[in-house]
Parts: structure tokens; C-alpha cells; sequence
């Protein structure tokens, strides 16, 4: 189930082939078109979060295909730029917006410090060397296609202390620049998938519609999709 956009505005101001709006009450996130050189129309933004610990072959389709029916549908994403279901997004939104004019990708350090901290975590064997450089080489021409795309956080303070504190935070981020949010979470005996769980929390607060795809790989069990 799809929600339905709500769009408020409280007086609009047509001046011919130019339009002057004024006094307008919109959500910060949504970002103004013109249409036909007289009207204009919001873009909503979906947020997707989720797991990076494991995953399948069945959630990749579902995480490409959401991908795909919120771009057909004009929208554009919002994600967290990690490896899993943050790289998916990522990468199939690149592929029907080649531009990444519809793509936000926000990130809980600058790029270079986020760059080092996967590298060494791949040199630890946390993650695996084509993990990490995969995913710098999609996040530097992220930035290379659009700079406006790859919001970085200027704090460098990016340490194993500091981490948990800057990743929930980058998902205030997320959830603050989303007009709804779709979340894939992953439960294994190694994680209980708090990040996603904290997005969909944030998500809740802020009043936007939450699609939660949810797996249970401690005991292999995928439960049904619930829509909030």
C-alpha cells in the first residue's frame, strides 16, 4: 500500500509564464518543480533503511524492486550510504536517475574519513576488500554526478567510541529529509538490527508512513510486510 502525498499550501501566486509562490507550508524535505511553466508539483522523498550484516538474493530483488517503483512513481530516495541495503538502494536508484538528481545519500562523517574507517575495517576482516572499495567507488561519483546527492557530516570524530552515536545520528538525518520511510530489517544471531530498528522509531516520532520488511535469519524466517 502506497500512501497517498499530502501536500500543503497555503496561498499560490501566479504571475503568467513566471510563478511567484509566496506563504507556502511545506514538509522541508519536499523540493518545488514547475510544471509547464505555470504550476508546480512536490517530489516526495522515501526513505530506505536496513540491514548490511546479511543478506539474500530475495531481499536484493525486493530492496531493487521498491527501488525501482518509487523512482517510477517520481519520487526520490533518501539513504544512509552503508554496505547492504543502503548499497542497493543506492545502486539501483543510479540506474533510472543516472544524474542522481533524485538521490540523497547521507553520511555520518566526511567521505575520506568514512573511506578509512571501511578500509581498515576490511584490513581487521570485519568486511571484505571488495566490500569496502565497492562502496567508496559508489559514494566518490555519487558525489563526482551530484554534488547536492552526498551529504556529508563535517565532524571527522569518527572513531570506534563515536560511531554508534554518529550513525544514529545520520539517521535522524535520514528520517528528517524522508517524507515516508521503508525499512528491511534483518535479524541474525549476530545482530538485532538496531540501526534499522532506531530509523523506523524516528520515523514514527515524525509522523511518516513506515513500510517494514522484516527477516529472521536466527531462526530462517521471513515474516509478512506491515504497513504503518
Amino acid at each position: 500500500m502506497r500512501a497517498v502525498d499530502h501536500i500543503f499550501i497555503s496561498r499560490w501566486d501566479h504571475v503568467n509564464a513566471g510563478v511567484a509562490v509566496s506563504n507556502i507550508d511545506l514538509r522541508s524535505s519536499k523540493e518545488m518543480t514547475m510544471i509547464e511553466g505555470n504550476s508546480y508539483t512536490y517530489m516526495k522523498w522515501v526513505g530506505i533503511s536496513g540491514s548490511w550484516r546479511k543478506l539474500n538474493k530475495e531481499i536484493e530483488e525486493e530492496v531493487r524492486s521498491t527501488v525501482r517503483n518509487v523512482m517510477a512513481d517520481g519520487k526520490g530516495i533518501v539513504t544512509g550510504g552503508a554496505l547492504g541495503v543502503d548499497f542497493l538502494a543506492t545502486d539501483e536508484a543510479l540506474k533510472e536517475d543516472p544524474k542522481a538528481e533524485r538521490i540523497k545519500v547521507f553520511l555520518p562523517t566526511t567521505l575520506e574519513k568514512y573511506a578509512e574507517h571501511y578500509r581498515r575495517h576490511a584490513m581487521l576482516g570485519t568486511i571484505t576488500y571488495t566490500q569496502a572499495e565497492d562502496l567508496i567507488k559508489q559514494l566518490t561519483n555519487l558525489r563526482a554526478l551530484n554534488l547536492k546527492a552526498l551529504i556529508e557530516n563535517p565532524d571527522t570524530n569518527f572513531t570506534d567510541e563515536t560511531k554508534q552515536r554518529m550513525y544514529y545520528e545520520r539517521n535522524s538525518r535520514v528520517v528528517d529529509a524522508s517524507d515516508e520511510l521503508i525499512a528491511f530489517r534483518v535479524k541474525t544471531k549476530r545482530s538485532q538490527s538496531m540501526g534499522t530498528d532506531d530509523a523506523v522509531k524516528k520515523a514514527h516520532v515524525k509522523g511518516i508512513p513506515v513500510e517494514l520488511h522484516m527477516y529472521d535469519f536466527a531462526d530462517e524466517i521471513k515474516t509478512v510486510v506491515e504497513t504503518e
